[in-house]
């Protein structure tokens, strides 16, 4: 059993960054504008690999975040995963919340996820995509209905929720169950997924999502062309796929909850899922380099 006597209540909320010079400002920005009570937030700064500056320009930043307690940590070893962990690892606050350095939150994010947090709960907010840290309104959110069909709205919040639960992004997290579940520094992408997905097949937690007139929400950077970036190849979309789906199994600690058909069928959804992203990769690809040659023609 983890040790909790060490967590007080309120929110670790851990950035990761690397080489995050250029992106830092805009997301601490948005962390100096929450609404929630200072003394119920720590702050952990993860910087990893080489320094480019960001930890002179979060020094410059700190007295802007003199309500809350600050804590920046510097490893010069390269990895989303292993930066995460030291985060976690140095989290006093019953809750977790992670936000990458190139996102952003309302000023209510932090407030409305731990209103509705609870210890035995994963909780969502709402997530919107948008083209730049200063364009908060383009895109709908994912967590919102489709058509007037109850059944069709069901299925629809389920697949989401399904999805949207295995990000770091938008969700508070009990910080005893992320003592117990670290991230696998060994994979090269999804390590966030296989976190998430190995800790909600193992453990007997609820879902929950906050109400949308809370006005909690996580913006996340979304580039046209991030998905065409990533190089197909056979390490990422056969190699790296299995490794993703090795993971959770190796993550989960009894692998007997899989028996249970609810949490058999989530394991066959992500299977599924790394299927269709190792697929969505491709087309993204082959429709990048089409757009190319037809505006090069």
């Amino acid at each position: 059993m983890v040790d909790q006597s060490n967590l007080t209540k309120g929110i670790s909320l851990i950035i990761v960054s690397y080489c995050g010079v250029k992106r830092l400002e805009k997301c601490l920005e948005s962390v100096m504008s929450q609404t929630i009570a200072a003394n119920l937030v720590e702050v952990i700064i993860v910087i990893n690999g080489r320094d480019d500056g960001s930890i002179r320009l979060i020094q410059e930043l700190t007295h802007k975040l003199a309500n809350f307690e600050i804590k920046m940590l510097y490893t010069p070893e390269k990895g989303v995963a292993n930066a995460r962990n030291l985060g976690i690892a140095q989290a006093r606050r019953e809750f977790t919340v992670f936000l990458d350095d190139d996102d952003v939150i309302s000023p209510n994010y932090l407030a409305g996820l731990f209103k509705y947090a609870d210890l035995e709960s994963l909780t969502l907010c709402q997530l919107k995509n948008i083209s730049s840290p200063t364009a908060l309104a383009e895109v709908s959110s994912c967590l919102h209905q489709t058509s007037n069909s109850v059944c069709l709205n069901w299925l629809f919040a389920v697949v989401t929720v399904m999805r949207v639960m295995t990000m770091n992004a938008c969700k508070i997290v009990p910080t005893k169950y992320l003592r117990e579940f670290k991230f696998d520094v060994n994979l090269k992408s999804s390590e966030d997924m296989v976190l998430f997905s190995a800790l909600y097949i193992s453990r007997r937690l609820s879902l929950k999502v906050v109400p949308r007139h809370e006005q909690a929400c996580y913006y996340r950077l979304a580039r046209q062309d991030s998905l065409s970036r990533q190089t197909i190849s056979y390490d990422f979309n056969i190699r790296q796929r299995l490794a993703v789906i090795s993971g959770i199994l190796r993550s989960i600690d009894d692998r007997s909850k899989l028996a249970h058909p609810v949490k058999f069928g989530f394991f066959l959804s992500r299977v599924l899922g790394e299927v269709m992203y190792s697929v969505r990769i491709l087309v993204n690809n082959i429709n990048y380099w089409l757009r190319r040659c037809f505006i090069r023609s």
